[in-house]
């Protein structure tokens, strides 16, 4: 029997696209989250980068980045005509570059392996770089183009989503959830001040703190580790850059991604095993300068904002989905692609959930 009653812990992305999911088929949700949308989703930068996000050692990765990528159109236009809120989805393109001579080199390499494995990219010669990205620094004499990697604003997303189920009766709890426990008929879920919930099924998606919570199988859910990405936000009036850039600046990652509003998001830091959120000067320091050695016109941007989440990360790198009997259905381990992966995650929970199956469960790592 299809459980009518769902709690989900967690109002990130994930937890939210969820939500989305089961309360659009008539499910009464309850979101408990201290606050919604607040952690890595309103870090993240929002690229959707099924290619450019296909590294050497994680190919395996693809076809999900791939068939999440497929998803978002059609994910997009669905929560803007029922919000109203414009979620930025732009399908601009990716350009992969580097300044030195080492940088183009190793972005070669990436583009190699893509094309390997029949991924799309093409190589973009000095003289339509220019024409195509006129605002990139001279050093950099070439590009890698993956027309299919495109960005989404996630606070936006995550907005429309919270409107949305709202809207149609979902029910958001302020607090953050401390155990749950499996019952005959259903399963009993306790928070922080003490409430408890009688529910038929719980969902956890609470990203790097979901090992945290007491009461979930230790054999069966894997061990989530957080690490740490800081962002910056600069605004350009001009709307100079056209692309989301993605650069090697003296062996170190930086990528741009240019918002229709103006706003420009910076970002490629990672700090391993941190649960600390501050932003540290030298990360603001090292991606300023980065970004300027990719984009000189940086100088002129003005500074908005700096901020830091926790991606939630496996040793193994698989995003997984563990389901504990027909009552727990914890969803993890999308490290960078959290944004990228929320429809997808959020369409096969629910088949799970409600009907047992999902044609597209095996692109994830399902834990019984």
């Amino acid at each position: 029997m299809s459980p009518r009653r769902v709690l989900i812990v967690g109002g990130g992305l994930v937890g939210l696209s969820c939500a989305y999911e089961l309360v659009t088929r008539g499910v009464t949700v309850t979101l408990v989250d201290p606050a919604p949308a607040l952690g890595a989703t309103r870090a993240a930068a929002g690229m959707l980068g099924a290619v450019s996000e296909t590294h050497f050692g994680e190919t395996d990765h693809a076809p999900l980045l791939l068939s999440a990528a497929a998803a978002w159109p059609a994910f997009a236009a669905a929560i803007v005509a029922a919000s109203g809120i414009d979620i930025a989805f732009h399908a601009s393109g990716t350009l992969l570059c580097g300044v030195t001579q080492s940088d183009r080199v190793e972005m070669d390499r990436l583009a190699a392996l893509h094309l390997n494995l029949g991924l799309e990219t093409r190589e973009v010669n000095r003289s339509e770089l220019r024409t195509i990205e006129p605002s990139l620094s001279a050093r950099i004499t070439r590009a890698h183009l993956v027309s299919s990697d495109h960005q989404v604003d996630g606070r936006a997303t995550a907005a429309a989503l919270q409107a949305i189920v709202r809207r149609l009766g979902a029910c958001f709890v302020p607090q953050s959830v401390i155990s749950i426990a499996p019952q005959p008929s259903g399963v009993t879920v306790t928070d922080n001040v003490g409430h408890t919930y009688e529910v038929d099924h719980v969902v956890v998606a609470a990203g790097s703190k979901v090992n945290s919570i007491e009461g979930l199988n230790r054999d069966l859910v894997p061990k989530v580790r957080p690490v740490k990405g800081e962002i910056l936000r600069l605004f350009d009036p001009q709307r100079s850059l056209r692309h989301v850039i993605r650069a090697m600046v003296a062996g170190r990652s930086v990528y741009l991604v240019p918002r229709p509003n103006g706003e420009v998001v910076l970002g490629a830091t990672s700090f391993e095993n941190s649960d600390d959120e501050t932003v540290r000067a030298v990360a603001v320091f090292e991606l300023l300068s980065d970004a300027r050695s990719v984009f000189p016109g940086l100088d002129e941007l003005s500074f908005m904002e700096a901020s830091a989440g926790l991606r939630p990360a496996r040793d193994s790198g698989n995003p997984f989905i563990a389901r504990d009997g027909d009552r727990i259905t914890v969803l993890g381990g999308h490290n960078r692609n959290g944004i990228l992966l929320s429809p997808i995650t959020a369409a096969v929970a629910a088949g799970l959930i409600l009907e047992g199956a999902h044609p597209q469960a095996d692109l994830f790592e399902v834990l019984t």
